[in-house]
């Protein structure tokens, strides 16, 4: 049955979208974020009667696990230069999708975000353009709130540096 009469399959359906959407921000490939929302949600039904409502929502828990398992498949790959990726997709430059300024942008800070690490990346994405509070991001990645000011600080930093290396400020 699952969680107070609601079933696995409810809740697969109400959080589908927001787990896939956090692998994806994370990951950046949309294969590689099915395959890791799948397991998330895999990993949550084998493990579903050890789910305790009063330590923490069912949203919190599956973002959490989310958050978590992107952080593992980040160690299990090597994240190619900068550099390289962008004369990778050089090529792509002279299509029409690339002309437009914003298209290009997005582009460039998504590889720049790509370089940073993994639990940078994380908390970079969930304060500032997911707009978490410093409390809900302790809640979910298990730092203190002072930890993930300072860390979110760093990878801030770290993006800068990375768009003034290409030009961008």
């Amino acid at each position: 049955m699952g969680l107070n009469g609601i079933r696995f399959e409810e809740l697969y359906c109400e959080y589908w979208s927001l787990v896939y959407a956090i692998c994806l921000s994370r990951i950046g490939d949309e294969e590689e974020a099915l395959d890791a929302a799948r397991d998330v949600f895999i990993r949550k039904w084998r493990v579903i009667d050890t789910y305790d409502p009063a330590k923490a929502s069912f949203r919190t828990w599956v973002r959490r696990n989310a958050e978590n398992h992107c952080v593992d498949v980040f160690r299990k790959q090597a994240v190619r230069p900068l550099a390289v990726q962008l004369q990778d997709e050089s090529e792509a430059l002279k299509t029409d999708e690339w002309h437009d300024e914003r298209v290009l942008t997005t582009q460039i800070v998504g590889a720049c975000l790509m370089q940073l690490t993994p639990t940078e990346r994380q908390l970079v994405l969930m304060h500032e353009v997911e707009g978490y509070t410093w409390e809900e991001i302790a809640a979910i990645t298990g730092l203190t709130v002072a930890q993930s000011r300072v860390r979110t600080a760093q990878g801030i930093t770290r993006l800068r540096e990375l768009l003034e290396q290409i030009g961008m400020d």
